[in-house]
């Protein structure tokens, strides 16, 4: 498995994976990565965006783009304070191809945050997840990140906060999350 740079030419592939996580969540309960969220058109915006920055990236299995992560600096006013974000990456868009759910990498990408991390001397890698999504928030627990608050009624439904330490130890396995 590779980790790299996404292009702009896969910016259709990453609108795709989050409308098949939007439908396979929707069977398990959640509206997660639906339009309740952010509009698919807010959504192509941003990852255009994080693409263009150098922020978004594909993990290719067998040189195929199996899952997509953007890691930032960045988070929505009002969620962590300047001294929270001062000192972490943030995770966004965490996002698994169907075909490639179950073969842990949620971990690796996460783990390749845990590395961006640290070449920047930041002591946390932190997200926000969907509040109600509470087997969303085992995933994150169960790799390594602690629950730090959920906002009151924040603007939007991604009001969870975790963190996790850089250097964590993270236990093996587990299956792909999506943030």
């Amino acid at each position: 498995m590779t980790i790299r740079p996404a292009t702009p030419d896969e910016v259709p592939l990453i609108v795709r994976w989050r409308q098949e996580a939007a439908d396979w969540l929707a069977t398990k309960g959640t509206d997660q990565w639906s339009d309740a969220g952010l509009s698919v058109e807010a959504f192509v915006d941003r990852v255009r965006q994080s693409i263009a920055a150098g922020e978004t990236w594909i993990a290719d299995v067998d040189g195929v783009p199996a899952a997509t992560i953007a890691i930032d600096e960045w988070a929505n006013p009002g969620l962590w304070t300047a001294s929270e974000l001062h000192e972490s990456v943030m995770v966004h868009r965490m996002i698994t191809d169907p075909a490639f759910r179950g073969r842990g990498l949620g971990k690796v990408l996460l783990d390749h945050a845990d590395s961006i991390a640290q070449q920047r001397s930041k002591r946390y890698v932190r997200l926000d997840a969907w509040t109600t999504n509470t087997d969303l928030h085992d995933y994150y627990e169960h790799l390594g990140f602690r629950p730090v608050r959920i906002v009151p009624e924040f603007r939007t439904r991604s009001a969870a906060l975790f963190e996790r330490p850089v250097h964590a130890e993270v236990p093996a396995g587990g299956t792909d999350g999506e943030a």
